[in-house]
This record gives C-alpha cells, structure tokens and sequence, in this order.
C-alpha cells in the first residue's frame, strides 16, 4: 500500500537507542509525503495537482455529498478519481495486455458527439450495436458530452483510462 511504502522509506534501521529521533523523522517524511506528493504543475489539460491528503479531503467529502444525492454522477467521479488509483492500475495493466486495449491505449479515441453522430446512430441497421446505443442515448436523454473531465488522476495515462472507462461503461 501507498501508505506502507512511505513509512518504509521514512523509517531507515537505526540502534533502539535513536528511537526517538527515528519517529520524529519519520513523522515529519510522511508529513512531507501527504502536503507534497502528487502537487505540481498541471500534466494534462484539465489537471487540477493535489497532494495525498488534498484527494483524502477532496474524495471523502465528495462520497458524503454522492450519499446525500446518488444522482450527482460528478462527485461519484471525483470519488473514483481520488480512491481509484489501484483499480486504474490494474485495468490499464489489463489493457496493455490485450491486442485491442493497446490499439486503445495507443490511439485515445474518445466517445464524443463529435466522434459519434446521432444521425449516423440512427441511420444504422436495427439490432447493430450503433443503433441500439444510439437508441440508449436518446431513451435516456444522455449526451457523451455531459461526462465531466478527469481532473485528480495525477498521471495523463491514467487520466485517459478513467476518461474511456467513463464514456463505456453505461
């Protein structure tokens, strides 16, 4: 775990004797490791950079504002973005993996209105997947726009995993 490997690094072997000094340096590394890592410049256009304990604050608050009202499909997102970092791990891994998760991975498309028209949705053969998702999106009046940007997943990469599992998983 994150927190595992940052009080292994904060705690180097020392005589029983330096115990003491050897908790205050460790505090002050993991102190240091939760205002600083992740914090920086921005890495993709809608990047906002925070650091560990921003996303706890940030991911925290946003599941007690999603249980008050499951419909803000936002701040689910947010949640995901700030807890989700082993998941978009392991499904980028799985990705990479597989010959159509790299073409994926290596091409970005994106589901967008301008990538998939409505008229073209409905113009295709009854039963054929772009007619029946064309229908999905009209039954339940949803847009591919409407997702909102990925912006607390630190690395682009990830950010773009988050981004296609956004737009597929409906």
């Amino acid at each position: 775990s994150v927190w595992a490997s940052v009080w292994a690094s904060a705690v180097p072997t020392v005589p029983y004797d330096d115990r003491h000094c050897l908790i205050r340096v460790a505090y002050t590394r993991v102190y240091m490791t939760l205002l600083t890592r992740g914090a920086g410049a921005a890495r993709y256009s809608a990047h906002v950079p925070t650091t560990l304990l921003e996303k706890a604050l940030i991911g925290s608050s946003s599941a007690v504002r999603a249980l008050a009202d499951p419909r803000q499909a936002r701040l689910v997102g947010v949640v995901g973005e700030t807890t989700g970092g082993a998941a978009l791990h392991r499904l980028h891994r799985r990705m990479e993996r597989h010959p159509v998760g790299r073409t994926v991975l290596q091409d970005r498309p994106l589901i967008t209105s301008e990538t998939l028209h409505a008229e073209t949705l409905r113009a295709m053969p009854a039963g054929s997947l772009g007619a029946e998702y064309g229908a999905f999106l009209a039954r339940h009046s949803f847009d591919p726009d409407e997702r909102t940007a990925v912006h607390f997943v630190d690395d682009p990469e990830l950010a773009y995993v988050m981004t296609r599992y956004r737009q597929v998983h409906d």
